[in-house]
């Protein structure tokens, strides 16, 4: 069974993990998997992008606009 995290540090390292053992991935995803909000995830994959630690792209176009990029 999975721990989630459970304070900033935690929840940092669990998305940073995942995204190394899986690679690309949608944000929907990370929530899902990390039991997290879309506004937590959003706020760290920002946090992590000021810090040059991930980027986000769009491997198709989204199917609505602001539809879902990969992280």
């Amino acid at each position: 069974m999975l721990s989630f995290p459970r304070n900033r540090r935690q929840t940092r390292a669990a998305l940073l993990s995942h995204l190394l053992m899986a690679g690309d991935t949608f944000r929907g995803e990370l929530v899902e998997r990390l039991d997290l909000t879309e506004a937590s995830i959003s706020r760290i994959v920002a946090e992590l992008k000021s810090e040059d630690l991930v980027s986000e792209y769009s491997r198709r176009p989204a199917p609505y606009p602001g539809g879902p990029t990969n992280v």
